[in-house]
């Protein structure tokens, strides 16, 4: 049977019993893992120790010899107490002697195949979509719609409020997998009941702090190298894990205001090195090469003309009906096109 995600939350509370067998798959591996847990929870709750009662079996060894699946779900552990069996790594065809063991009467133990996404052509996904005692969920990849759905849930469960305008941008800009989305959502959860309130502002600080592997520095040192090409990857890198492209403008203007700031007061009469040492937080060492030449190559005149740029997008955004992406593109084509200025 083939269980809809609208549905899939009474399933994995308590209708997840009722069943012989369940497929649980699809393309967000973290979702997939999510539903399972939720399941083992449920199971777990009333067991003092579960160690006895989850059994992993990797699917290819069933289908060397299927009577490791029998046997399983026909013996009982050393605490007598229901057991979740999980199959991993299913594959997309069924053989004879394992669709057999699942068409058989239920036993009292759960049993999930664990799978990526798999066809609609695949014989065991038809298999769980089709017979009665038998159910299978797909883990769809997030869209607004889920997620949407998601932030809802959460708002609901913990008793706060959100405008619904803010609730329609959190969910059209959260991206990634499911334990993404749901780590953000948590943030912005958490924050909006321990501040009794969230502003826009708010939202894009926390939903856009990307981790090491998704630095901003990359692009501020593509933008101040002059180098359009490697730019425009290191932004599509940025929004492709998520983080909101009006967060990046923000934090690219930070950058070049702290550039400012060290360039005023080395022309004030400061030595450089203890100019260096002044912005607040400390310039991270491994960028002070990059944050130096763009003391060098860069005017006052300059660098005061990219901090216009990137703070009218954030200011467009805000106040006009034009999409970032097209902001984007004007600021790029103003900064390393438009103009020619280079010291």
């Amino acid at each position: 049977m083939k269980i809809l995600p609208r549905k899939d939350q009474i399933f994995l509370q308590q209708d997840y019993k009722n069943y012989s067998g369940i497929l649980i798959f699809g393309s967000d591996t973290s979702l997939v893992l999510n539903k399972i847990l939720s399941i083992e929870n449920n199971v777990f709750s009333t067991q003092s120790d579960a160690s006895f009662s989850k059994i992993a079996i990797q699917y290819e060894e069933i289908e060397e010899d299927p009577s490791l699946l029998q046997h399983e779900l026909s013996s009982m552990n050393l605490l007598n107490t229901q057991k979740i069996i999980i199959i991993d790594n299913t594959q997309k065809s069924i053989k004879a002697p394992i669709k057999s063991i699942l068409l058989q009467p239920k036993t009292q133990h759960i049993l999930i195949f664990r799978a990526g996404e798999l066809p609609t052509s695949s014989s065991i996904r038809k298999l769980f979509e089709t017979e009665k005692n038998l159910a299978a969920l797909h883990c769809y990849s997030s869209n607004n719609t889920s997620t949407k759905a998601l932030l809802l849930r959460k708002i609901a469960e913990s008793r706060i409020s959100i405008d619904h305008k803010l609730i329609d941008f959190i969910a059209d800009n959260i991206r990634g997998e499911h334990s993404t989305i749901l780590s953000e959502i948590e943030k912005i959860i958490h924050y909006t009941k321990e501040n009794r309130s969230i502003s826009f502002d708010e939202v894009i600080q926390i939903i856009s702090n990307p981790s090491e592997k998704n630095s901003y520095d990359p692009l501020i040192h593509s933008i101040i190298d002059k180098d359009f090409i490697l730019a425009e990857q290191e932004l599509e890198k940025l929004t492709s894990s998520g983080v909101h492209l009006v967060a990046i403008a923000r934090n690219v203007a930070n950058y070049f205001v702290k550039l400012l700031k060290v360039q005023t007061l080395i022309k004030q009469g400061m030595p450089e090195k203890f100019a260096l040492d002044s912005p607040k937080p400390p310039i991270f060492f491994k960028n002070i090469p990059h944050f130096k030449k763009g003391l060098h190559q860069y005017s006052v005149k300059r660098i005061s003309y990219i901090i216009y740029e990137f703070t009218q997008l954030e200011i467009n955004y805000k106040s006009k009906n034009i999409s970032p992406e097209i902001l984007w593109e004007k600021c790029f084509y103003n900064i390393f096109i438009k103009d020619k200025e280079s010291t």
